[in-house]
């Protein structure tokens, strides 16, 4: 029995009076399938007809339409739903005019029961359940193309359904109806802000978040679900959304990362404008933090891959600066060491090197750097020349300029740390290509600042920024640009940011540099000769002053601080002129920074640039100044009397740490304590025979600064110079018979454990070697500052002595052509400069570890080691190759063991060094002395380093930032090193974790290890040895390290990682030595490659039966 179907007008009105229930969408009669397939036949004639019709009068529906829309506004919903199965297929989705006769005759009310009926929303029998499908499709389709006319979009008839259909698709997530659904959303969100607004507070963000982890990469949903997003950062900030989606907008920024990564059509760009806007902004930090945590572990790489297609192919400037704002965004998230890591682009058979897109990101931060600075000083020209200036222009550029300039600061951050490990895939070519790439920008930042300056400007948020990215690159390596720098130094020091009032920042972001261009006397003069040190006091007096910045940064203090004492012990060779008001000024800060304080570090570095500056006047000058009083000297005197308290107590452990510092005080009291009216300290306590040391003391310390901090007093880094730290304050030494009973017995079963070890090796090289070091201890421990020692007074005099102090030459190698012809040059200089004026240099061995001798064995002194029993070199579980330099510390026990050595002291150094003069014994007060080098920071890998050095045996800092050569040691702890090392080289091998850590410089780790764990500290001497063509000059330094290739084009420039015209690497003679008489650099290239190839020439000029 067919059932009775309501009318329009029935419906309306019972839905009028029940608001209560929700209106019932009867089934149609059984005859309409008949109906349906007569409309089918009906729909083939109007749409025939529809195309013969006049389109004359667009304001009246054609005829065909007519016929539909009669059909539309019939009384049974049968005949409406045939009159919309028509329309769905006569009328084009373009033809908005068509759509509005057709929304119009259709009514609201209908569409609003089919789109509820079709969810299930209303009492319908189980028979019309059948059918639900086909209606939410029907009712779905059909406002989706109503949504086409803006009109109907922005009604609220339409707004009022974005609820229902939210529901559909969170119901629904795998429904015919997916597409139909978003276009739908899309249309009136677009439409209204109230649409959008709607979707918002309808849950659309947890739909988004559901879906778009789902959906099919470069579909039409992830299409538009992308643009809804868009339109909901349109309209809201992200710091609303973020409070209240703060998990779901992470999913959905994941998504997107992938749709930048995997797509290459117009998609990624948006993809890549939304990552842009969403990471870059200012209130990102609580997404960020949600990123990090993400179980989405891909996002990091998808960004990468996303990235480096857009900057390597040819798209518009603004789209590769979004990229370079997304990459900077990234860092700031995920570090710099984000930038290293395997891209994988679609269209690439291979993936590419893991370093590629750090090599993209600095050639296009490069560009926008060059072209934003010219186009920047442009601007600048014209609008001093008219009356009102491009303000938004410049303003724009600037902050473009902001984002490459942090970017490169973040490359410089990243070489800067970089070891080439497996840890940090940067090869060697890499780093010069990137190394050549900044100095080329630097020179083009000076040449900006020198602009500037020429022009009168010196307030600017762009010069500022750029004081800051000359700060960063100099920090690293203060010799780059030595001329050019000098010359800008005044002015850089008076550059203000836009809302500065004086120059404040610009000091801070030097300070690094400062401080180590103030080692030397050289670069104090030039701070002095152009008023710097007033402005680095001022600097200092705005940190810790009363009516200062007071800026909590404690690393920029001490870099102020370090740079005023720098000066200081100095004075006597630079007449310091430091007028009264400055004086008291810094005096009146360092009595209010210290009042109350408790920190020994505070008060010894307080107290030693007071006893300094009490050295250049007097109480009653002082007294006489309007802005000083007795309160102050006061304070002062008490500030004197603590630091020098610990002297009288026998020295407290923290103030042992300050050993150094307190020696100025103590010093400088003896010289001014006449003039001070209050004795801070009784005569009696002052030390005998320190008043003359005051003048010697060189002091330098390395305050590392914060993460976030824009520059690094540390370690340069090798590209980079190979500047490195000056030990400046003594290492805390263990006091002798203050160790408690547990200890003692600790010591005395570690002494037996690494003798039983090497009574094991020596009598069986085909045994296993035992890997256990003592002491079980992993945790850390966490040291703020690295204790550091400073060259011995008398060394760095060159006081001579009664006797000599004979060390003998020790260099491990094996029998390769590679290996032999390095050895052979290199003796040639032991024996030209062994008897030389200063030489102590006594004997000389060839420690040749491949077990059998050579035909070299009358020309240079060998002793015959054996290697490692086979297979110790390798990781059988790891499948890795052979690590030869394992051989190195097994060869050198069996030499220390067997062979008579004469003399007391040991230089182990390497083939591959050329001895430029005659080489002193640097070592001194039983510390060995070394090289440091950059790549070996025991901090950054404490949690490795813990299993070999536990906790009880000191800090972490104990271990020294140096391998096994170039060191000059007693052979006495040389004896009790070797063992240790060879065990602890094989132990880190075993170990996956260290072996990926440490990677080639494994067994340099392990003999700081062994060298900290038998007590046996190092000075760290830079001008032990210099490594073309990264350093220039021979200066002072006593060897030649070849390790890097030099390539020159015929210019004299250096080809960063090509092979020049002019080259000269080791490694192109690794089967065959070196001819004789090799062609001398060209014109420009550095004294320091000069030299070496007049070196290499002469040995083989003069070495019989070279090449044979």
């Amino acid at each position: 029995m067919e059932e009775k179907v309501q009318s329009k007008h029935e419906t309306e009105t019972q839905s009028a009076e029940n608001p209560g229930t929700l209106p019932k969408f009867k089934k149609p009669s059984k005859n309409l399938s008949l109906f349906y397939f007569t409309s089918s036949f009906v729909l083939i004639n109007l749409s025939a007809l529809s195309l013969m019709e006049s389109q004359q009068d667009r304001q009246c529906p054609p005829a065909a339409l007519e016929d539909c829309l009669k059909l539309l506004k019939g009384e049974r919903d049968e005949q409406r739903l045939a009159g919309l199965l028509l329309v769905t297929k006569f009328c084009k989705g373009d033809d908005l005019l068509s759509l509005q006769f057709i929304y119009n005759a259709v009514g609201v009310g209908f569409l609003d029961r089919l789109l509820r009926t079709g969810m299930g929303k209303g009492s319908i029998s189980s028979s019309g359940s059948e059918n639900r499908d086909a209606y939410l499709q029907l009712s779905v389709t059909v406002l989706a193309s109503f949504c086409r006319v803006p009109e109907i979009a922005a009604s609220n008839d339409m707004v009022s359904k974005i609820p229902l259909v939210l529901e559909v698709l969170s119901n629904r997530p795998g429904s015919a109806v997916l597409d139909e659904c978003y276009e739908f959303l899309y249309l009136v969100s677009t439409a209204s802000e109230d649409g959008i607004m709607t979707m918002y507070s309808s849950g659309g963000m947890k739909m988004l978040a559901s879906h778009m982890s789902v959906l099919p990469d470069g579909s039409h949903q992830m299409e538009l679900a992308m643009k809804l997003v868009q339109l909901i950062l349109n309209k809201l900030s992200l710091d609303i959304i973020s409070n209240d989606y703060l998990q779901e907008l992470a999913v959905i920024v994941a998504a997107i990362s992938r749709q930048f990564a995997v797509l290459h059509s117009a998609v990624k760009f948006d993809a890549l404008h939304l990552l842009s806007a969403i990471l870059s902004s200012q209130y990102a930090a609580p997404l960020c933090d949600s990123l990090r945590v993400l179980p989405e572990k891909d996002l990091p790489n998808y960004i990468r891959d996303g990235i480096a297609a857009i900057i390597q192919n040819r798209v518009a400037p603004s789209e590769k600066l979004q990229a370079l704002i997304l990459a900077d965004s990234m860092m700031m998230i995920y570090g710099e060491r984000w930038l290293i890591g395997q891209i994988s682009l679609s269209e690439l058979k291979e993936p590419i090197p893991a370093d590629r897109c750090l090599v993209l990101v600095l050639e296009q931060s490069r560009v926008e750097v060059a072209v934003l600075l010219n186009e920047l000083a442009q601007l600048k020209d014209e609008a001093s020349k008219k009356s009102t200036a491009p303000a938004e222009t410049i303003c724009l550029k600037k902050r473009n300029v902001a984002i490459a300039f942090s970017l490169l600061e973040k490359i410089i951050s990243l070489i800067s740390n970089a070891s080439e490990n497996e840890g940090d895939p940067i090869d060697e070519n890499t780093c010069m290509t990137v190394i050549k790439g900044l100095n080329e920008t630097i020179g083009v930042v000076l040449e900006y600042l020198q602009d500037a300056r020429e022009h009168g400007q010196r307030k600017g948020d762009d010069l500022l920024a750029s004081v800051r990215l000359i700060g960063s690159y100099l920090a690293e390596t203060p010799l780059a640009c030595k001329e050019n720098v000098r010359e800008l130094l005044e002015y850089m020091l008076s550059v203000e940011g836009e809302d500065e009032r004086s120059p404040f920042y610009s000091i801070c972001f030097l300070l690094p540099m400062l401080c180590q261009m103030t080692m030397e006397i050289e670069g104090c003069k030039a701070l002095v000769s152009c008023g710097g040190h007033n402005a680095v006091v001022d600097c200092l007096v705005k940190l810790i002053g009363p009516h200062g910045y007071m800026v909590e940064d404690n690393d920029r203090i001490l870099l102020a601080c370090d740079t005023i004492l720098n000066l200081l012990l100095k004075k006597e060779q630079l007449q310091i002129p430091l007028d009264d008001s400055v004086l008291v000024s810094l005096l009146k800060a360092l009595a209010y920074w210290t009042e109350g304080k408790d920190d020994p570090s505070t008060i010894m570095m307080a107290s030693s640039i007071c006893s300094l500056l009490f050295d250049l006047t007097s109480e009653k000058a002082l007294l006489k100044h309007p802005n000083f009083d007795d309160s102050t000297l006061d304070s002062l005197s008490r500030l004197i009397a603590r630091s020098m308290a610990s002297w009288g107590q026998g020295m407290s452990g923290a103030a042992k740490e300050e050993a150094d510092l307190l020696e100025i005080v103590t010093s400088g009291y003896s010289q001014w304590a006449n003039r001070f009216s209050r004795k801070c300290l009784p005569t009696k306590l002052v030390p005998s025979g320190t008043s003359d040391k005051i003048g010697t003391i060189q002091r330098r310390l390395a305050w590392p600064l914060r993460k976030d901090d824009t520059h690094k007093s540390r370690n340069g880094s090798n590209f980079f110079g190979y500047f490195c730290r000056e030990k400046a304050r003594e290492r805390e030494r263990e006091r002798e018979g203050k160790m408690g009973c547990g200890n003692f017995f600790f010591t005395i079963l570690v002494t037996f454990s690494v003798a039983l070890i090497t009574y094991n090796i020596i009598i069986s090289a085909n045994s296993p070697l035992q890997q256990d070091l003592p002491g079980p201890s992993r945790s850390s421990l966490s040291i703020g500052v690295d204790p550091i020692i400073q060259m011995p007074f008398h060394r760095s005099r060159g006081k001579s002595r009664s006797s000599k102090r004979l060390f003998h030459t020790a260099v491990t190698a094996s029998d390769s052509v590679y290996n032999t012809w390095q050895c052979r040059i290199m003796y040639y200089w032991f024996k030209k400069f062994q008897n030389e004026s200063g030489s102590e240099m006594g004997g000389f061995t060839r420690i040749l570890h491949n077990g059998k001798p050579d035909k070299y064995m009358d020309e240079i002194p060998t002793f015959i080691a054996q290697p490692l029993p086979a297979g110790m070199d390798r990781l059988p579980f790891l499948q890795s190759q052979g690590y030869i330099v394992l051989n190195r510390p097994w060869a050198f026990v069996q030499w220390l063991q067997q062979a008579d050595i004469k003399e007391d002291y040991i230089l182990m150094s390497e083939p591959d060094h050329v001895i430029v003069k005659p080489i002193p014994n640097l070592s001194t007060g039983g510390l060995g002395v070394a090289f440091p080098f950059f790549y070996i920071e025991p901090k950054r890998y404490e949690s490795v380093l813990r299993k070999y050095f536990p906790e009880n045996k000191g800090p972490i800092t104990n271990i020294d930032p140096i391998g096994n050569s170039p060191v000059i040691v007693g052979k006495e702890s040389l004896k009790k090193i070797a063992p240790t090392w060879m065990n602890v080289s094989l132990a880190m091998k075993k170990d996956p974790e260290a072996d990926k850590a440490f990677g080639w410089v494994l067994e340099m780790y392990a003999y700081a290890v062994a060298s900290a764990h038998h007590g046996v500290g190092n000075i760290l001497y830079k001008d032990f040895m210099l490594q073309p063509p990264w350093d220039k000059e021979i200066g002072k330094k006593f060897i030649i390290h070849y390790t890097y290739g030099c390539d020159y084009n015929m210019k004299g420039e250096l080809t960063y990682g090509k092979i020049g015209e002019w080259r000269f690497d080791k490694r192109s003679y690794g089967t065959v030595a070196p001819p004789r008489n090799l062609p001398m650099p060209p014109h420009g290239v550095p004294e320091s490659v000069v030299t070496l190839v007049k070196m290499v020439n002469e040995a083989t000029a003069n070495i019989p039966n070279w090449g044979e």
